[in-house]
């Protein structure tokens, strides 16, 4: 539509050349390029295959067979599977100052007017009622970072993160368990529970990158499942809004930059130029291309199921069962009382609080446990909230980067199978080019083959220098840094001298080829017959080493050296 709209206005810019455009008839083209955005937008938004949320609720999902599927957890979003309870509730009003002076890990987040749980127990005062609603956002902050595979004691503290995925994460989390009160309710008085705007998950899902292959990451559903029952997604409204909690980023995003983009090419002179292709016919072509992308007809393999949903509930997943229940699972064994010592951590680490509550905050003197935002910090072979899951090992994965680093071995080893296969696959330029003939010098293979050698060197320095990601949690850090620098230094040295042995050796066969080459050309000039050569030497005037003779007149032998009597060669005497 946008290349129709371009087009349009340089058809009536050239059909008008040959006339004189007064400011009427520019007013005239700008109305019907007006209209052509509103006839011709209609047109090409008609052609198109479209799947909306809408299409995705009724059960429809279509496989990506050539994605990559990131950070498609189960749950998707932090707190997705407590907002029917959240929404249960009964909250009421309160002064928002007094919500953010007792908030701890939310403070920063709730720039508001927050609505808090009316309490059951009418004792309870406005400190324990967010304390609690704190705590609840920290824990499950701390597990949704977990689901995806990161470290919870290095996000401690969102708000100073330089990844925005953190940062909307953060924000995700405190808009779902500190809704957004009414406008001008008064203190006390009961609110509806808002959940958080469509555009607060959708930005947690761009800075995040999730995807799941099938159109399913997505912040309005309704979906029914058969063990979890209803769920439902976030309110179908972006904000700021009165309807909803939270908002998106406040950055430009890329379809307003499009727009931008669009608008400036509108009112670009595209008239053609003499000697050149024209923009006329440019523009044409872009505008058939944006009518012709209409989608394929044939049948796309589709399911009913999201595939985060398919996907393993981390909730349940590292949860843990207390001693002396009926069973049930339970979350964050530090916040325990009963539990055995076996059971906190697995008795792989030990619990430790989070320091994000403030010293004006008195209630963690006389706060019931669970209120307290204490997780585990576990031993350093072992990760996830309960201490069950062994890392990779920083000793073997910095080996295969030096010796199999080429072939992928390491990324192979760290989970990262996409990114292996597409270090394994970069041998194929040098090998194409080995097998077509192209090898002139070396230097056409040493150029496809640089990417690799670059990515490998690359990978022995990170893997090396510090503990790096796996596809679940960073490797253990059993690598000592002296013995990467050792390493490092031995192995670059050692390859410096190779590369200096190697030119060396290269120069020295060069100059030894080119002596040989000069002994050839003499051995090649010398007698056949050794009787010759006595014989030119007993007799000089029949030797065979007589060099031609110039045809210049009184001139002859050696140069310029004159014919002297009797066929002589000698020299003159001074």
């Amino acid at each position: 539509s946008v290349a129709l709209i371009a087009w349009w206005k340089t058809f009536l810019h050239e059909a008008c050349a040959a006339q004189p455009i007064v400011n009427q008839t520019d007013m005239a083209i700008s109305k019907m390029t007006i209209l052509s955005v509103l006839l011709l937008g209609r047109l090409a938004s008609s052609t198109q295959v479209k799947l909306d949320s809408s299409d995705a609720s009724d059960g429809l999902f279509t496989v990506n067979p050539v994605c990559i599927q990131k950070n498609c957890i189960n749950p998707l979003t932090p707190g997705l599977t407590d907002l029917p309870r959240l929404g249960g509730l009964v909250w009421q009003c309160t002064n928002g100052e007094d919500v953010r002076q007792y908030a701890g890990f939310c403070k920063d987040a709730i720039n508001y007017d927050a609505a808090i749980p009316s309490p059951s127990n009418k004792t309870a005062g406005m400190d324990l009622l967010v304390a609690a609603q704190d705590s609840a956002a920290s824990t499950m902050y701390y597990y949704h970072l977990a689901g995806m595979g990161l470290e919870g004691w290095e996000n401690e503290d969102p708000k100073t993160s330089q990844s925005n995925c953190i940062k909307a994460l953060y924000a995700l989390t405190c808009n779902t368990y500190f809704p957004k009160q009414e406008a001008s309710c008064t203190a006390g008085a009961q609110v509806p529970y808002e959940r958080p705007c469509r555009n607060a998950c959708q930005h947690y899902l761009n800075s995040c990158e999730v995807e799941c292959c099938d159109n399913s990451a997505q912040c309005v559903f309704d979906y029914n499942d058969d063990s979890l029952g209803r769920i439902t997604g976030y309110v179908n409204v972006d904000g700021p809004s009165a309807l909803c909690t939270g908002s998106g980023s406040n950055r430009i995003t890329a379809p307003i930059m499009l727009l931008l983009a669009l608008f400036s090419l509108h009112w670009t002179d595209l008239q053609p130029r003499r000697g050149r292709f024209s923009n006329f016919w440019l523009v044409a072509v872009l505008a058939l291309c944006a009518c012709s992308l209409q989608g394929c007809s044939f049948s796309i393999p589709s399911h009913s199921v999201p595939n985060w949903l398919r996907a393993t509930d981390y909730l349940l997943e590292y949860s843990y069962v207390p001693a002396g229940s009926d069973g049930s699972p339970a979350l964050n064994s530090c916040s325990a009382d009963n539990a055995e010592p076996s059971q906190v951590c697995s008795g792989r680490g030990k619990c430790e609080a989070w320091e994000h509550m403030d010293a004006a905050q008195t209630i963690t003197v006389a706060t019931p446990k669970l209120l307290v935002s204490s997780f585990c910090k576990c031993d350093p072979a072992w990760a996830d909230p309960e201490c069950r899951t062994r890392r990779k090992s920083q000793i073997k994965v910095f080996f295969l980067s030096i010796f199999g680093g080429l072939l992928g071995l390491d990324r192979f080893y760290l989970g990262q199978i996409a990114w292996g296969s597409v270090k394994l696959l970069l041998w194929l330029p040098p090998a194409l080019v080995n097998c077509l003939g192209f090898t002139s010098g070396g230097w056409v293979t040493w150029v496809a083959a640089s990417p690799v050698f670059a990515w490998w060197l690359t990978d022995i320095v990170r893997t090396g220098a510090a503990p790096v990601y796996g596809r679940f949690y960073k490797v253990q850090p059993d690598l000592p840094h002296w013995v990467f620098v050792l390493i490092t230094i031995v192995l670059f040295s050692s390859a410096g001298l190779l590369y200096s042995v190697n030119s060396y050796s290269k120069y020295r066969n060069k100059k030894r080829a080119e002596m040989m080459h000069v002994f050839q050309l003499d051995e090649s000039v010398k007698p056949e017959n050794p009787d010759d050569f006595i014989k030119s030497v007993q007799n000089p005037s029949q030797s065979i080493w007589q060099p031609q003779k110039h045809h210049s007149p009184g001139m002859g032998g050696y140069g310029t050296l004159p014919s002297y009597p009797n066929g002589s060669r000698a020299p003159m005497r001074m």
